[in-house]
């Protein structure tokens, strides 16, 4: 059966954490933060040079093509392939990935749900 003293002792051990729990939270936010604007500029610029990249593709494709008979089917083409790449990259994006973030703070939770069992159930 558990004692008082024991109960003072778990609220303690928590009332002393929860600052522990307070700033590893802030360092937690602060780095994603930072990893998802260094991710959202980069994501950017690459956006950026991929379209200017494409778009100058296909304009050298419809010029290489231009006195053949195959002008209009790559007029065609042309939009059709960019509209699959486009499809597909929607698709890879929208798949959910594995939350990684907050690590810290589970793994200081783990060891601290270990300490809170070993100060009630051990004496």
């Amino acid at each position: 059966m558990l004692r008082i003293g024991e109960l003072s002792d778990a609220g303690r051990f928590v009332i002393d954490q929860f600052e522990t729990y307070l700033d590893l939270a802030q360092a937690e936010l602060q780095e994603q933060r930072r990893e998802t604007v260094r991710r959202a500029v980069w994501a950017a610029v690459a956006g950026v040079a991929a379209l200017l990249g494409i778009g100058f593709a296909c304009l050298a494709v419809l010029v290489f093509s231009w006195d053949t008979d195959y002008r209009q089917p790559v007029a065609v083409a042309i939009p059709v392939v960019l509209l699959l790449i486009a499809g597909l990259g929607i698709f890879i994006a929208s798949r959910g990935t594995a939350a990684h973030g907050w690590v810290r703070i589970r793994d200081e939770l783990r060891r601290d749900i270990v300490t809170l069992r070993e100060i009630l159930w051990t004496r």
